[in-house]
C-alpha cells in the first residue's frame, strides 16, 4: 500500500495486531519516511511518539474526514463520527490535503486480502 503525492510515493503499512498497534512510531529517533494505516480506528494517541506526525481520518472511501497537522507527542486525538482509517504520515503530508479531498491511496493484493479479511472484524470487535 502507497500514498501518492505528486510524483513521490510513501511507502503505507496497516497495523491490525495489538502488539503491532502498540508499537507504531513508539520510541523511533530515525526520521520516520513512511506511513502507518490503522483500520476502524477512530481514537489515537501519540504517546512516546518522539517526533512530530500528521494524523489524518478517513472514511472508508478515503474521503478525508479530519486533519491533525503536526502533531506533538503526549496527546489523544479523536475523530469524527464516521471514520474508519486512521492514518500517521510524516510532517508535512498533509499540506497537500484538504477535509473532503480523496487520500489517492493505491493497494496490493496482499493489502487487499488483509483489509477484506475477518481478521480486522475480531481483532477490533
Amino acid at each position: 500500500m502507497y500514498l501518492k503525492i505528486k510524483k513521490v510515493k510513501i511507502p503505507i503499512e496497516i497495523k491490525i495486531s495489538f502488539k503491532d498497534k502498540l508499537k507504531s512510531f513508539r520510541f523511533r529517533l530515525t526520521d520516520i519516511e513512511e506511513g502507518l494505516c490503522f483500520p476502524k480506528k477512530r481514537r489515537i494517541n501519540t504517546y512516546f511518539y518522539y517526533q512530530r506526525v500528521d494524523l489524518i481520518m478517513t472514511d472508508k472511501d478515503n474521503k478525508i474526514l479530519t486533519i491533525f497537522k503536526n502533531v506533538p507527542s503526549e496527546r489523544r486525538y479523536k475523530g469524527k463520527k464516521g471514520t474508519y482509517f486512521t492514518y500517521v504520515f510524516p510532517v508535512g503530508v498533509s499540506d497537500f490535503y484538504q477535509i473532503g479531498d480523496t487520500l489517492d491511496v493505491t493497494l496490493n493484493e496482499k493489502d487487499k486480502k488483509i483489509l477484506k479479511s475477518k481478521e480486522i472484524k475480531k481483532k477490533n470487535s
